[in-house]
């Protein structure tokens, strides 16, 4: 009766191990794991750039698993702090605390390659009772899809990063110090509502983007029927050799559009700018020349221009940042950069004495890759003619100390 007993759980024993397997698979083996979040890795962002690179699709934020939408919201920030003490006689040691931006801005990404990205910039303004506030506005609101029609390749719609100023702004790497030549000079702003389209050249030679607008920038509505074109396209002709020579660069960028303004004797509105630069881990330098052509009613409010419809202006302007940490191997100096920057404008060729003269120099620390600073003199010099006929106005002469912090 054992010996029986005995075989028929013998028998039943297999059939218990088969029922088992059914109702629980093993977990697949590691390679077959889904990657986490999701979505397989995309463009990493860079440091010196806005809050995420606009001249590639940002990376989706990576999650154990996508449970809800939060799982796919990325949240970054960004505040540039200054103290800024005026050494011109005129100013009389006039000096002030004060936060030049601040950023806020929000990613959804609804899938690996489709995202929406919200920027919100805050800064200082004066109300009627001359009251100082901070007031925030929509710097970019747009859709962007990649990886169209093929890889590395995106598409925006809405009020996007521009061609040239967010471009450049990672090229210096110290926004924190103040905009670069073409936005200071008021020729170009830094977004705009309209589309883009852009992306990487293969196999590292470079990138471009073309982007149709309504040209009148972010801070402003649509007056008429004029639209704007800017494309940029930057090339790294000696890519392929790797090394310092790889960092060669030729850029060049070029606006037309027309002005809505009711009552100009001239609408034109183009900008043509020619770059060439180096860049790498120990050094960056960057110089190009502009040429801009404005209806005169929309320069003469800026510059001392003449009495023609259709005003011509030129510029030129540089800028080094050097990695003194990366050049010498100190450890001592790591964080350390030495920067430089000399803008120069005539804003009417046709009128003489009418110049701007920037210069910028200082030193910066990165204390981490959330935090860096910078410490620089800064100086404006004026042609004698700017403000009226020998009227010499005085160069401002200021001394600057500000912090960016960003995570």
């Amino acid at each position: 009766m054992k010996r029986t007993l005995l075989s028929i759980l013998l028998a039943l024993a297999p059939l218990s191990s088969l029922a088992q397997t059914s109702e629980t698979p093993p977990a697949p083996p590691p390679s077959e794991q889904p990657p986490p979040g999701g979505q397989p890795p995309s463009a990493s962002t860079t440091e010196t750039g806005q809050l995420t690179p606009t001249t590639q699709p940002a990376e989706a934020p990576k999650k154990e698993a996508a449970s809800n939408w939060t799982d796919k919201v990325k949240l970054s920030a960004k505040a540039y702090l200054r103290y800024s003490y005026e050494l011109g006689e005129e100013a009389k040691n006039a000096n002030q605390f004060n936060v030049d931006r601040l950023y806020l801005q929000s990613e959804y990404f609804a899938s690996d390659r489709v995202r929406f990205q919200l920027t919100l910039d805050g800064g200082i303004t004066r109300n009627g009772t001359g009251n100082q506030v901070f007031l925030a506005e929509t710097k970019s609101a747009f859709i962007e899809v990649k990886d169209v029609l093929a890889k590395g390749l995106y598409l925006r719609a809405g009020i996007l990063p521009l061609a040239w100023i967010p471009y450049e702004d990672d090229l210096w790497g110290y926004r924190v110090q103040g905009p670069m030549p073409m936005d200071r000079w008021g020729y170009v702003t830094s977004t705009d509502l309209g589309l883009a389209v852009g992306g990487s050249l293969p196999s590292k030679y470079g990138s471009f983007q073309v982007n149709v607008t309504n040209g009148e920038g972010f801070r402003f509505t649509e007056l008429g029927k004029r639209k704007e074109l800017q494309a940029r396209l930057s090339v790294n002709p000696l890519a392929s050799m790797g090394g310092l020579a790889a960092g060669l660069f030729v850029t060049g960028y070029g606006s037309f559009g027309e002005y809505d303004d009711p009552g100009l004797a001239a609408r034109v509105k183009s900008r043509v700018i020619g770059q060439v630069g180096l860049q790498s881990a120990p050094l960056t330098l960057v110089g190009a020349y502009t040429v801009a052509r404005d209806a005169n009613a929309k320069v003469k409010g800026r510059y001392t221009v003449g009495e023609e419809s259709l005003v011509t202006g030129h510029g030129l302007y540089g800028f080094a940042v050097v990695n003194v940490g990366e050049l010498s191997h100190a450890p001592i100096m790591e964080g350390v950069d030495v920067v430089a920057r000399y803008d120069h404008l005539e804003p009417d060729r046709a009128v003489e004495h009418d110049t701007l003269d920037l210069l910028i120099a200082g030193v910066g620390y990165r204390w981490s890759k959330h935090v860096r600073s910078i410490v620089d003199y800064e100086t404006v010099s004026f042609g004698s003619d700017v403000g009226g006929v020998d009227a010499n106005k005085p160069a401002e002469k200021r001394l600057k100390l500000q912090t960016e912090f960003r995570f």
